[in-house]
């Protein structure tokens, strides 16, 4: 039977996993909802800003979720007993939020209010440097995840 201890590092490692999931997976569709709403747009378009908000919220929960679980995880394992590779990831994971705020942040700004405006080329172009942003943190999110498991 496994110790106590084994079983809430099991317990840990799953809701760093989850949380992780939800960070990552909760905008994938955005892109191209954000493509068809402007497309489709002939004046303030709402709904998209809603769901611009929704993920923000998301993307805060997992980001908050994936570092308390693996702050703990560090804790419960022992700060010597943790790979270089996961502290490398950490860093990348940092980097992602600091990259959320100072370019992902303002860019989704720019596109709500071009939404609430109903201005289209705006939304377009905002809706761009949001896609961009995004791209960026998934592919530092992937970092992130290889660092952390290998």
């Amino acid at each position: 039977m496994p110790s106590s201890g084994d079983v809430l590092v099991l317990v840990l490692l799953v809701l760093h996993v989850t949380f992780a999931a939800v960070w990552f997976a909760n905008r994938l569709g955005l892109p191209s909802d954000m493509r068809d709403a402007i497309r489709a747009m002939e004046g303030p378009e709402h709904g998209l800003a809603q769901r611009i908000r929704r993920s923000v919220r998301l993307d805060g929960v997992g980001a908050a979720g994936v570092f308390v679980t693996g702050g703990l995880l560090v804790y419960r394992r022992g700060f010597g007993d943790v790979d270089l590779t996961v502290w490398v990831g950490a860093a990348v994971a940092v980097g992602l939020v600091v990259m959320s705020f100072l370019v992902t942040r303002p860019a989704r700004r720019t596109l709500r209010a071009a939404l609430s405006g109903g201005h289209r080329p705006e939304a377009t172009a905002a809706a761009r440097r949001v896609i961009g942003a995004m791209n960026v943190e998934g592919f530092l999110w992937l970092v992130a995840l290889v660092l952390m498991f290998f």
